[in-house]
């Protein structure tokens, strides 16, 4: 500044890692005026003289020059064998120069440790060229990225690679870590020489551009985040196809060497320069040798993109001036220099020859102009020789600009094409996969049979405006190619379906889902085969048939859709026979029609019933004399007219009728003259919607209809409705009847979250008067009205609704209807009203404010004397069986239910009919009629039982005039009874699974059982070793407690079960041993999807053959299953699964081989496959032909393997042994093995043909204890290296997915950066055993005890006097790892060693020791480390304290906002560092009241830290929950050393109760259960179990809950309830003792208490026989405080409660009625039976630890206790 002043700006990322910008001074020092003026997390600014702050002045070249120092301090952590520093350190010499008035500010020197400062640094570079060696080695691996996972390394050298092999190539800078440089390449070429400017050479890149030259051009590869590099703009690469040089005279190949050089320079990455080459995409011509041209060029070469396949030459686009390579961004074009129209000239002593590149471009012609939206692309190119010398030139580029899309008129090019595509997997749509591939010219003519689906797609080319859509006109068909050719046949009118046709051509939508780039540019239709017919004979015609259309182009807007308006209207055909043929669909109306509601003049009988119909079309046809139809003569004609028509119901009320159906009719007519046809569609009548309205009343409540619609694919109207709301100007609102109106009433302007709007009544109006006439329920104290067909559906309004008082909110749905004249039952076109009774509810514990609606069945009567009823699965418990359900005729129609879904069946029958008995009574006649439901009982040996609900309902229809009155009358069930196991017949079914799969992935075991065999299928033909999956189920049980087991399966080869022969499956449910392809069990569990998985038994055989047991010829006979079974009862004990042998199967062939099947499983622990012997050895033929992780097969001769051979009783005997070995573990006191030790002998026996194998003898010794075995032990530590490659990783999980090899060392790290340590036991297996880390530590020698050292774990624990903790990970059964326990991992932040003497950094290695032992795992020992949870001290060089203090200091956690020094909170006495587990802080030892003491030749500083807690003040006592905190800290100077020191921690721990008991038989407990379960509640587990009399006193942790219960003893009447009054805490058994704490009050929680207590509902799902009997709370555990001095006591807590008994009634149910507001008057209300008892527990302590003071400060007197 020219006022004599420095002004610096400082940043934070001036060096790497980040400069602590407190830790900065000037030469002067760092107080003011050489402070920072400002400075903020990431900068500081200094301001000061120049004459200030140490600043020396000098004069220089005329200049008079200040300059200063600008350094930071670096922290040095000093232990006893070294000292080390992770700070940058940093210097900055700057000047200021100044001349007369003109000033110049210079920085001079910056020093700083590695790494330097972010800038693009001058200078030597180190930049390193490598070629990566990387594979792909998975499927849909890209061999660009494998490559540069791996690289050659020196001893590689020289490479060898295969001419065109791609070589990978990368540059690295090397050393730098600044984010904001990135590397540039310049040129990059080759030599045959290490030296980088010897002759020949070949370029690779210029300027960082590919050579354009070169045939092969070289690639670059992007290098991005994506890369897993920490800095990907320090790298560059590219890949070569490799080469030879060659010698320049000959041009013979030089057997030479090649070597890749690159010059290299870097850019400061900005905002505005991204430091990227600008390479050129302009084509790329080359000449060769032998008189060729060779062209690439690109798509991108013009924009809009070009077209290559409009691309022509001089002499066209045929061969060989076409493309001879091409995707989607390039063409390749290769032709002699003489083709193609090349012109030759001479110029300038060359042979010249051109030819020109263009491209076509597509004009759009209209009547005031022409356009064209395609680039226009022109190129001359050049190949000039001269002797063997050859150049290539382009010699002009020309493409236009591209126009803006407009929709072009004129001529416009579409093609019509039929689609070929078929479905290929299951579940494939057809009408999708037509369109995946189409018909040729070659595939013309296609041939269809008759009615086969004709796929047909019509669209534009050559277009690319998004913005106009194809539209069809007509489309028809012709027996010629002549498009105007006789006869014709309609297929599309205007774009729509052809009435006509009895098969009508269906359109076939196209939108974003088909994966076409401009859907609207296509139309698709389906029409099905047909013939033509001679007109006169009627004779099909065996002609081709032609399909044409006319089309045009619409301009697409927000208002024109382009879609064509085809008519909902009926179909009506009439046929030559004299048919009326009529399709009508459901759209017809709106509402849809029911279908099933239509009917002609005659009616709804056959033949005037549909004769065919879906969900969206019925179809009716029937003669023109039938149906009522009337004939005439019209004009000539014979006319034949009916009408079709729809009922529809009408629900009547008290006060009024509605329908909500369409009302449909149609006249329609057959007119025959002669041999003419003609049908007439006369008239259609169906009813408007009307339309509903809102009426605000006079309360603050407001009724709103929701007007918001789903946009998004899966959206659920019934949320999306209430996302908006029909505003003022929107009324009168239309609506289509039964479509669905949203309601919402809401209170307004009120905050409370404790109230809740509550409905009364709801109804509609045809006016605006709520109590005008007529008037429909909705809802009826806020349930639906169930006498409305259409029950109108509340809709829940909770938390996840997103309003902030849910409560305040009622929503329901209603479908539209309309008022009925009541005289005429005509609909009336007026308007509707809703209107709701409202009313406001204080929401409790006990009153949730919700309505209760009756489950009970709907019963309606109808005016034209039919029953309608709804019954409901929920109606009984268990639920009821929907298909038990009979009326007093039975169950078959009319008298089954019409409709039916999971939850509820419909019923709906004449009231004449299924048994209704008639009755007059009252003036009604009454038409009665029971519904009732079967039950399946069992019958056992002493009883019968059922456990199907047993359900009655008797209900009327009351008839009288013109009123309908429906009544349900009784209602019956009973109670489901207690499961057990019926004994009896039992009906079990075999079956044969026959399911297939037909999706990739798809397991057949699975498929298998998807479908079965039917008895029609039988007998099933299997090939020879087929699989035949065979299933045994239980029919027609229940019970989830029992299960099937199978005994004995077996094949015989007749029906007989009893028959010869017979071939044994399974034996006692197990496979049998001696078949050679084993029967396999396949286990059904949850996860089969069946109801009751232990009902079945599934297995699956190899198909076999009967065989001759004479000739041993096979029998061509049938094959039979027979399974015998029984029932298991399932219990915790015995889970009903047959226990299979687990021994080695043995097998003997006939032409002598033995053949053995030996499991893992043989022994316990599991044996080793490959630890297997035979007498001969472990080599071929005696080792395993076939094995996998569970089983091996070996196969040998009889006579091979050291077999012994002898004769025994008659029989050749051959025997061997299978041995295992076994590992045995030595150490000085003793050996072990862990290793089950197995022998078997085995044995074949021959005599004449036949053959029987015999295991001897099986010996294998128990497993033993696992033990820690001593003597040596290998253990190994590695260094992770993996990294994060996808989004969300977590890097101290991904560092262990790799590790650094022998020839990564060393390993280079930056100071600070992770190094993630890895420690494991080798080649131990016992899992029982425990991996403990003594003592880490590091030296700069691979030494182990040189000096200096550093600590990085003591006792496993980390090392407290480093300022970067080393991290423990934790190893466990997450990790994927087999033995977790074996595995010991953790994290250190990389540093430096210091010289001792100067403090400067050492730039030496660093290796890293640790000393191990083992541990045995035990319930009582995890043999994990105890790590002190104390604070952290630690004192800096120039005189800080440095504090670390975690909220796991105390139990319960420390509120670290809580935490004061004896100076207090305020700065710099406050944490400068938090988070949610940590708080760190930082002070002169001589501020925040420090008391400095000379001690034993120290200077002393002693501050302490305690925590606030807060109290709770009762009329009685005063508590706290809060943990009480203190710390006594000291840092000790004597001349350069400094210690730390925690003198003192105090915190008090948390308290405890025991059972009393009192006059009443009444027992209070404490709960003791826990969670062991995901998913479990701890306030149920908790009373699962409870503490007795030895486990008092309990001990709490401090606001850690404790579960009381108090309940009834003795007594068994359902009708009492226990009551609590009040509950309080003493800290002495005595209840009446001083201090106390209330906890409830009159059974509330008592509302002074910063944690309430909490009741815990006791109800039926408690599970407790007489849950009125129980009282539950939870408190948290709390201690009594001196009400004086306010100090914790440390004393007992014991907790009391005054109960007594209240009678349940109706109108009572004994529950307190808590509240905010005053409780005294509340609870005066009730009057309890018995008197008031006090019950109590017995004592509950809390926790406490002890904490010791160091031996030279005892008798301090600044100690306090």
């Amino acid at each position: 500044m020219i006022d004599g002043q420095f002004v610096l700006v400082v940043a934070r990322d001036t060096t790497l890692p980040r400069l602590s910008l407190d830790s900065i001074s000037l030469l002067g020092g760092s107080d003011a005026p050489c402070s920072a003026v400002d400075s903020n997390a990431d900068f500081a600014i200094y301001q000061f003289p120049v004459t200030a702050c140490g600043t020396r002045a000098m004069e220089l070249g005329g200049y008079v020059v200040y300059e200063n120092k600008m350094s930071s301090s670096y922290e040095v952590g000093v232990g006893p064998l070294g000292a080390i520093t992770r700070d940058s350190h940093y210097e900055l010499y700057f000047q200021c120069r100044y001349a007369d008035a003109t000033v110049a500010a210079l920085a001079v020197q910056l020093a700083s440790n590695n790494p330097p400062m972010p800038v693009a640094a001058s200078g030597p570079l180190m930049v390193e060229l490598r070629l990566g060696s990387g594979q792909c080695v998975t499927k849909g691996c890209m061999q660009a990225q494998a490559a540069y996972t791996s690289y050659y390394g020196d001893a590689d050298y020289p490479v060898t690679k295969v001419l065109r092999e791609p070589v990978y190539v990368e540059v690295r800078i090397l050393g730098r870590t600044d984010p904001n440089i990135a590397l540039v390449l310049g040129r990059c070429w080759a030599t045959s020489s290490p030296d980088p400017f010897s002759i020949p050479q070949w370029e690779l890149l210029v300027d960082g551009c590919p050579y354009q030259h070169d045939s092969y051009l070289t690639t670059p590869i992007p290098v991005d985040g994506s890369s897993g590099l920490q800095f990907p703009s320090h790298y560059k690469r590219f890949v070569l196809k490799m080469f030879t040089f060659v010698d320049h005279a000959s041009m013979a190949p030089l057997q030479e060497k090649v070597f890749i050089h690159c010059s290299t320079s870097v850019c400061q990455l900005t905002a505005a320069d991204s430091c990227e080459p600008r390479c050129s995409r302009q084509m790329t011509v080359q000449c060769t040798i032998d008189g060729q041209f060779v062209l690439v060029v690109a798509r991108d070469t013009t924009l809009p993109r070009l077209s290559l396949d409009s691309i022509s030459l001089l002499g066209g686009s045929d061969a060989p001036c076409s493309a001879v390579d091409s995707n989607a961004d390039f063409a390749i074009y290769q032709f002699p220099v003489t083709a193609c129209g090349t012109r030759a000239m001479e110029l300038g002593g060359y042979v010249v020859y051109e030819n020109k590149m263009s491209s076509s471009y597509e004009v759009g012609v209209g009547p005031l102009g022409a356009i064209t939206r395609d680039s226009h692309y022109e190129l001359y190119f050049q190949c000039r020789y001269a002797d063997a010398t050859v150049a290539a030139l382009a010699v002009q580029l020309a493409s236009n600009n591209p126009p803006m899309p407009v929709a072009a008129s004129g001529p416009l090019m579409v093609e019509l094409r039929l689609g070929s595509g078929q479905c290929v997997t299951k579940g494939c749509m057809q009408a999708q996969a037509a369109y995946t591939s189409y018909y040729g010219d070659a595939d013309y003519p296609v041939t269809k049979v008759l009615r086969e689906p004709v796929y047909v797609e019509v669209r534009i080319l050559g277009r690319t405006d998004p913005n106009i859509a194809l539209v069809l006109g007509r489309c028809w068909a012709t027996s010629s190619p002549d498009p105007f050719s006789i006869p014709q046949w309609e297929l599309l009118v205007d774009g729509c379906p052809y009435q006509h046709d009895s098969y009508l051509t269906t359109p076939i939508p196209v939108d974003g889902s088909s994966g076409l780039q401009f859907p609207s540019h296509y139309k698709r239709f389906v029409l099905k085969m047909f013939t033509f017919v001679d007109h006169a004979s009627m004779a099909p015609l065996q002609e081709k048939v032609f399909i044409h259309c006319s089309t045009s182009v619409c301009q697409l807007t927000a208002a024109d859709s382009c879609e064509p308006r085809c008519s909902r209207q009926m179909t009506v055909q009439c046929t030559i026979d004299g048919q009326f043929v009529l399709v009508v669909a459901r759209d017809t109306t709106l509402p849809r029609l029911s279908l099933d509601s239509i009917s002609l003049l005659g009616g709804s009988d056959a033949p005037c019933s549909a004769v065919d119909s879906n969900a969206d079309f019925a179809i009716y046809q029937f003669p023109v004399t039938a149906c009522g139809t009337r004939a005439m003569e019209l004009g000539g004609y014979v006319v034949y007219e009916n009408k079709m028509s729809s009922s529809y119901e009408v629900g009547v009320g008290p006060l009024g009728a509605i329908t909500r159906d369409s009302h449909y009719e149609l006249y329609f007519q057959c007119r025959y003259a002669d041999a003419t046809v003609a049908a007439l569609a006369v008239q259609l009548a169906s009813n408007n919607p009307p339309m509903p309205v809102a009426a605000s009343g006079p309360l603050m409540v407001e009724l709103r209809l929701g007007s918001g619609q789903c946009v998004t694919k899966g959206c659920m109207q019934a949320q999306a409705a209430y996302t908006s709301y029909y505003g003022d100007a929107d009324y009168p609102v239309t609506k289509v009847l039964r479509e669905p109106v949203y309601v919402e009433v809401r209170i307004l302007g009120r905050t409370d979250p404790n109230i809740a709007l509550v409905l009364g009544r709801c109804w509609a109006t045809s006016s605006p008067d709520p109590f005008s006439i007529p008037q429909w329920e909705l809802l009826v104290d806020g349930c639906p009205y169930q006498h409305d067909s259409y029950l109108t559906t509340p809709i829940p309004v909770d938390g996840s609704s997103g309003l902030q008082f849910p409560s305040h909110y009622k929503r329901f749905v209603l479908k539209m209807f309309t008022f009925v004249d009541h005289a005429s039952m005509a609909p009336l076109q007026e308007k509707v009203f809703i209107h709701c009774s409202t009313s406001v509810c204080q929401l409790t514990a006990a009153d949730s404010c919700e309505p209760r609606c009756s489950r009970q069945m709907t019963v309606q009567c109808t005016i034209d004397g039919q029953f309608v009823l709804v019954v409901a699965r929920d109606t009984t418990l268990p639920r009821l069986s929907l298909d038990s359900i009979s009326l007093l005729g039975g169950s078959d129609a009319p008298c089954s239910a019409v409709d039916s879904n999971a939850d509820f069946a419909i019923y709906q029958f004449p009231v004449t009919a299924c048994g209704t008995r008639a009755m007059e009574l009252g003036g009604y006649v009454v038409y009665e009629n029971k519904m009732s439901s079967s039950y399946e009982v069992g019958v056992g040996p002493l009883g019968a039982i059922t456990r199907d609900s047993h359900y009655e309902l008797y209900f009327q229809c009351r008839y009288a005039d013109a009123t309908v009155a429906a009544l349900a009358v009784q209602l019956a069930s009973n109670n489901p009874p207690m499961p057990v196991a019926a004994s009896g017949p039992l009906m079990v079914e075999l079956r044969l699974g026959s399911g297939q799969c037909v999706t990739k992935g798809c397991m057949q075991a699975q498929a298998a059982y998807t479908s079965y065999y039917g008895d029609a299928d039988y007998p099933v033909t299997k090939v020879l070793r087929e699989p035949v999956y065979v299933e045994v189920r239980i029919l027609g049980r229940t019970d989830p407690n029992i299960a099937l087991v199978l005994g004995r399966c077996w094949a015989t080869s007749s029906p007989d079960p009893f028959s010869i022969p017979q071939w044994e499956l399974l034996v006692d449910g197990c496979p049998y041993q001696h078949d050679s392809y084993l029967t396999t069990p396949i286990p059904v569990d949850g996860s089969s999807g069946l109801q009751f998985p232990s009902h079945y038994k599934r297995f699956v055989l190899k198909m076999f053959t009967f065989v001759d047991h004479a000739s041993m010829a096979p029998l061509q006979e049938k094959v039979f299953i027979h399974c015998s079974t029984s029932v298991c009862q399932l219990t915790a004990a015995d889970s009903c699964e047959p226990r299979c042998s687990r021994q080695m199967t043995v097998q003997c062939t006939i032409d002598g081989q033995f053949v053995l099947v030996v499991a893992r499983d043989t022994t316990l622990p599991r044996l080793s496959l490959d630890s297997i012997s035979l007498l001969g050895g472990s080599d071929a033929p005696c080792s395993a032909v076939d094995s996998n992780a569970d089983f091996a097969i070996y196969q040998f001769p009889v006579t091979a393997c050291g077999t012994r051979a002898m004769e025994l009783g008659g029989y050749v005997v051959y025997e061997n042994k299978m041995s295992s070995s076994y590992e045995v573990g030595v150490g000085p006191l003793g050996a072990i093995t862990r290793d089950s030790h197995y022998e078997l002998y085995f044995q074949c026996r021959y005599a004449d043909a036949t053959v029987a194998a015999l295991a001897v003898q099986l010996a294998s010794n128990n497993p033993p204890m696992p033990v820690a075995a001593s003597g040596p032990l290998m253990v190994e530590l590695r260094l992770g290296s993996g990294q994060c490659v996808t989004k969300g990783c977590m890097q101290a999980q991904a560092a262990y997915t790799s590790y650094y090899g022998d020839a990564d060392y060393p390993v280079t790290k930056v100071l600070r950066e992770p190094v993630y340590v890895e420690v494991r036991i080798l080649g131990r297996t016992d899992p029982n055993i425990a991996l403990v880390l003594g003592r880490c530590w590091a030296t700069s020698s691979p030494d182990p005890f040189s000096i200096p050292q550093w600590e990085l774990l003591v006792d496993g624990c980390p090392y407290q006097h480093d300022s970067y903790l080393t991290t423990p990970i934790p190893v466990d059964g997450s990790s994927g790892l087999q033995f977790p326990s074996h595995y010991k991992r953790f994290v250190l932040k990389m540093f430096t060693f210091v010289d001792h003497a100067s403090m400067a950094p050492l730039q030496e290695k660093v290796f890293i020791h640790c000393s191990t032992s083992v541990c045995q795992l035990t319930a009582a020992d995890s043999c994990e480390p105890r790590c002190s949870r104390q604070m952290t001290v630690q004192c800096t060089i120039d005189g800080q304290f440095v504090l670390v203090v975690a909220r796991d200091t105390t139990l319960p956690r420390l509120s670290l906002d809580s935490i004061s020094l004896l100076g207090g909170s305020d700065a710099p006495c406050s944490a400068v560092d938090s988070n949610a587990d940590f708080a760190i802080y930082q002070f002169p030892v001589t501020a925040c009241g420090t008391r400095a003491m000379e001690l034993g030749g120290y200077v002393v500083y002693e501050n302490k830290m305690s925590s606030s807690y807060e109290v709770g003040v009762g009329p009685l006592g005063a508590i706290t929950r809060d943990s009480h905190y203190e710390l006594y800290f000291q840092c000790r100077y004597a001349d350069a050393t400094v210690a730390a020191l925690a003198v003192q921690l105090a915190s008090n721990n948390p308290p405890m109760p025991v059972a009393a008991s009192g006059p009443l038989m009444v027992e209070l407990r404490l709960g003791s259960g826990q969670c062991v379960t995901k998913g479990c509640m701890q306030a149920q587990a908790a009373y699962t179990s409870y503490y007795g009399d030895a486990d008092y006193p309990v001990t709490k942790v401090l606001r850690e809950p404790v579960y009381v219960e108090v309940r009834i003893l003795g007594r068994t009447d359902p009708n009492i309830a226990l009551v609590l009054g009040r509950c309080w805490a003493t800290s002495s058994p005595d209840p009446f003792s001083i201090p106390q704490w209330e906890l409830l009050v009159d059974g509330c929680p008592y509302q002074h208490d910063s944690y309430l207590t909490t009741p815990i509902p006791v109800d039926g799902s408690s599970g407790l026989q007489f849950p009125s009997h129980y009282k539950r709370f939870v408190l948290k555990m709390f201690t009594f405080v001196d009400h004086a001095s306010m100090a914790p006591l440390q004393e007992k807590v014991f907790i009391h409660c005054s109960t007594s008994v209240c009678q349940l009634t109706a109108a009572d149910s004994c529950e307190p009625r808590c509240s905010r507001q005053r409780r005294d008057v509340v609870a005066a209300g009730r009057k309890s039976s018995h008197q008031l008892t006090v019950v109590s527990s017995g004592e509950v302590i809390f926790t406490e630890k002890a904490e010791t003071v160091p031996p030279e400060l005892q008798g301090n007197p600044n100690l306090v206790e």
